[in-house]
């Protein structure tokens, strides 16, 4: 194992930090939304199929996300 500069190794964990971040707020808006669905289903007047279309919608979204960003990311391992 080599041995970094202090910035860099700063730098590396600066990124894991953020990193680490957006995987819990993402994680937390997909887990949260459904534990919240009673309150918005009462608040917005939604039958339990139009909640149902919107677990669907979001959930598609999330992966076509995931897909298209995995498209652009170049993978390290790649030759």
């Amino acid at each position: 194992m080599t041995v970094l500069a202090p910035a860099r190794e700063r730098f590396r964990w600066t990124i894991l930090a953020l990193i680490s971040v957006s995987h819990i707020i993402g994680a937390s808006a997909q887990y949260g939304i459904n534990t919240l669905a009673p309150f918005y289903k009462d608040e917005l007047g939604l039958s339990r199929a139009q909640v149902g279309l919107f677990f669907s919608a979001f959930y598609l979204a999330m992966t076509g996300a995931s897909f298209a960003k995995s498209s652009t990311v170049k993978s390290p391992l790649s030759v």
